[in-house]
């Protein structure tokens, strides 16, 4: 048996990199860039609702949880005014963390994570395939917002990779989000208001499966009938066993 209800909070964890390149020692973002990415969040955050809760993560070489989960937007702000590119990046660990980090799932409310990143890790203790795991089992939906520069390089620098980050697509695919990527920085605040009306516009579907074990990993399908269009949903789900 099969319901579906339009969510209608979305408690926000922003994930920004601050960090900069083991191919280059000028920092990923910084200057202009970072202004846009500055720019582009706050606006994000001002469009929610009050009751939506917030936080910020950054990751340089440190993972800093620079603004704990809130409805108070001022901690969220200062902590934005005052991000700096330093150190190197330590993207797996701060994903980890964070999915530990997020609230108690509720009937009405699924936790978001939009991570801000050109996917390269430089520092983490943890592997990419750790984070995937941990972001299936997490039921944490996923967005990714990328940037890569028009000339065929990556927002690391003149030797970076000119394709969008695969870790990053199977991220967003592990959370059942999507990915967004611009050749400027000007478009980031576009693309951020883009994510929200995504966020606004989900469904949450359940069902009672039946015949199955109830403990482990169930994939899952979600398919149109009789109708056109693009399925995004999380991949499966993972029931962990009784105590």
């Amino acid at each position: 048996m099969a319901s579906r209800r339009r969510l209608t909070t979305s408690p926000l964890t922003p994930y920004h990199s601050t960090s900069r390149s083991h191919w280059t020692r000028v920092p990923v973002v910084r200057g202009e860039p970072l202004t846009h990415l500055i720019e582009a969040a706050r606006g994000l955050v001002q469009t929610l609702e009050p009751r939506d809760q917030t936080a910020l993560m950054t990751f340089s070489e440190p993972v800093r949880h620079a603004a704990e989960r809130s409805r108070d937007r001022r901690p969220l702000f200062e902590a934005l005014a005052s991000l700096q590119a330093e150190g190197y990046t330590s993207l797996n660990d701060a994903l980890f963390l964070t999915l530990q980090l997020r609230p108690r799932e509720s009937t009405d409310a699924r936790s978001v994570l939009l991570v801000f990143s050109d996917g390269e890790d430089t520092s983490s203790w943890l592997s990419s395939a750790q984070v995937l795991e941990a972001t299936r089992r997490s039921g944490t939906v996923v967005h990714v917002v990328e940037l890569i520069h028009e000339r065929g390089t990556g927002i690391l620098g003149d030797k970076a990779p000119p394709r969008p980050s695969r870790f990053l697509r199977e991220l967003a695919l592990a959370g059942g989000g999507r990915t967004w990527s611009a050749t400027s920085s000007r478009d980031l605040r576009k693309l951020f208001a883009e994510v929200i009306t995504e966020i606004r516009a989900r469904y949450l579907l359940t069902y009672s499966p039946r015949g199955v074990p109830r403990d482990g990993w169930h994939d899952v399908k979600v398919t149109l009938k009789e109708a056109r269009g693009t399925v995004i949903a999380r991949p499966g789900y993972f029931v962990p066993p009784m105590p």
